[in-house]
């Protein structure tokens, strides 16, 4: 938010004026002797590129850590898979484990 709105300040000309990133001037409104831009023109300033280059890189790193942690997720459900173990489930019946006595067909009823 904060990164958003110091771009929005920075951009705007009658605050800070800048120098465009390809090093060529903005067209002036000779009529009015005020310089007309566009948003790209706006955005595409020097001073601003260390902002909008921190703006991507959070960015990026949000999306790529959602993008892992789906991954990642499905790569332990494969490999929970193939072992053929049932994760959580399985920790909860080794915690049960010689702690309660049933009998045998109440065991079964409950999948232990």
């Amino acid at each position: 938010l904060h990164l958003g709105m110091s771009l929005w300040m920075m951009g705007c000309e009658e605050i800070f004026e800048g120098e465009p990133l390809s090093g060529e001037e903005y067209p002036v409104d000779v009529r009015k002797g005020i310089r007309s831009s566009t948003l790209q023109e706006k955005l595409l300033k020097k001073h601003l590129f260390p902002i909008e280059l921190t703006i991507m890189i959070i960015v990026a790193a949000i999306c790529m850590s959602q993008v892992s942690l789906a991954f990642l997720q499905k790569i332990c459900g494969c490999l929970r898979c193939l072992t053929c173990s049932k994760g959580v489930r399985l920790k909860n019946l080794k915690n049960n484990m010689n702690t309660v006595q049933v009998d045998y067909s109440s065991a079964r009823d409950r999948e232990i």
